[in-house]
Parts: C-alpha cells; structure tokens; sequence
C-alpha cells in the first residue's frame, strides 16, 4: 500500500514522490489557516447592532473619551435611524458636542432628535439644550412652551422629574423672570409631592429669600410648618414655622389654619374636635 509521499522505485525511496507530498500537505495547511483568518476578518467586520454601539459610546463616556463615544452613537442613528435607541443616541451625541464647546453642533444635532424624533420622551430635554443655546428672544419663546409643558406635567406623578427639570433649567437661564417666584414655589410643590421633604422646604426657604414680597411667600411658610409637623414630626420647628405665618402674614388665609395646626399639634385625628362636639 503506498503511503502520502512515498514511492520506491528498485526497493528504493523515491525522494521526487516525498517532496511532492510534502508541498500538498503545506498547501492544503496554508488553505486551512487561510480560511481560519477570513471567518475571523468576517466576523470581526460583522455589524453591532444598536444595543452594542450603545454600550460602546456609554463605556467611552465612562473611559473619558468623549470622541470615540460620538463616533459610536454616530454610527448607531446612521445605522438604525428606527431603533428604540436612536433618539437617547441623538441626545448624548449632542451633549458630547455640547461639553466639548461646539455649541452649534450640539444644537444641530438636537434640532435632528425634536425633528425626526417628535413623539420621544426625550424632546424635552433636547430643546432645553437648543433654548439655552439660543439668544434671549428665541430661548424665552422656547422656554414659554417648556414652560407650559412642564405645568402639564406637574399633575402626573410619572412626570415629576420631567417638570423639575424644565422648571430649574428654566430658573438656571432667566433667574431674573417675573415668574421666578412662581417656578420655585412649583419646583417645592413638586418636589413635596415626589416625597423629597427636606428639597421641598429648601425651595419654599429659597422663595421666600430670594423673592420677600412674592404672593407665595405665606404659602410657602405653611407648607414648611405643614412639612415639619405632618411628614417629619418635627414639632419644634413646625410650631416655629406656623408662628411665622400668624406673625408675618396675620391678615392671610392661612393665619387661622397654621393657629389650629399649633394648637393641635401631634393630635390624631380622633382627638380633633374639629366638629365642636366635645365637651
């Protein structure tokens, strides 16, 4: 039986048969690593898929570099204009653009994400980002609107954030605004109603600071009497703040509500006599 390379001729090895043999095997070698190296090439070239390029820029972010991550949430709109990703993409390719101080790239890049993207979640934010890059006349027009949607937002506890957040981007660009008082007694109520006790009585302290004459201001010294004694059982401070209201603002309609709450101080509601039927 012959064997792969090997012939003898007169009982003798034929040295022609084995380097033929030889050159087979390396060819058929060299064809195998070949193959090997194409299927890795193919696979390395292979597309990510939104999820990935996602991944890839957040963990740039994380890696500090700012331009490898733009380049991945790049690739990922222009790949997959349609996936659930591609506006949350938009916003955090722009806010690159926008740390990096190219302003009108960032605003570009916004105006895509409001344009293209109109029923997302995230359009709010985009156009506070397009807002504080504009001038005073074309950023308060825009904020008017912001303004109007974060008021809507107030009455779902699923947009609490969202208001909060356009109320104090609000207040961060025009602190001056006739409505300032009115956007931090609305930031403390929303605040208030997300459960944040101690941010709510910050805002109302803030308000009646910075705003001495405003119409919220005996409200506000209330609900921090009503914060202090209803959510925090701080009965010290509460009693303090209800005086406040009874001192500063006597002829208010609260002045007799916040006398009540002193006088009823730690009281259930079995041991109110709110009725007059005690004896």
């Amino acid at each position: 039986m012959k064997k792969i390379g090997t012939e003898r001729t007169n009982g003798k090895l034929n040295g022609h048969s084995l380097i033929a043999g030889g050159n087979k095997m390396r060819s058929v070698c060299l064809w195998i690593g070949i193959g090997v190296l194409m299927t890795g090439m193919v696979a390395g070239c292979a597309k990510k898929t939104a999820d990935e390029l996602y991944r890839d820029g957040q963990q740039a972010i994380t890696e500090k570099a700012p331009g490898k991550a733009a380049k991945h949430f790049q690739r990922l709109v222009g790949r997959y204009p349609e996936d659930e990703w591609a506006d949350e993409a938009l916003l955090a390719w722009a806010g690159i653009a926008q740390a990096r101080g190219d302003s009108k790239k960032a605003v570009s890049i916004a105006k895509r994400l409001v344009e293209a993207y109109p029923q997302s979640a995230l359009v709010y934010k985009a156009k506070i980002m397009i807002a504080n890059a504009s001038d005073d006349e074309a950023g308060g027009n825009l904020y008017a609107e912001l303004y109007q949607e974060a008021t809507r937002a107030t009455s779902s506890p699923d947009s609490l954030s969202k208001a909060a957040e356009i109320f104090q981007a609000f207040l961060d660009r025009f602190p001056e605004d006739e409505r300032a008082d009115d956007t931090f007694f609305a930031l403390a109520q929303v605040a208030q109603n997300g459960g944040d006790e101690m941010k709510a009585i910050g805002y109302y302290e803030e308000l009646l600071d910075r705003y001495p004459k405003s119409e919220h201001n005996y409200k506000a010294q209330f609900m921090i009497g009503f914060i202090y004694s209803e959510s925090l059982s701080d009965y010290k401070k509460a009693r303090a703040a209800y005086q406040k209201v009874i001192d500063s603002y006597p002829d208010c309609d609260l002045a007799k509500d916040a006398q009540f709450m002193i006088d009823n101080m730690g009281k259930s509601i079995e041991e109110l006599d709110i009725f007059g039927e005690k004896k």
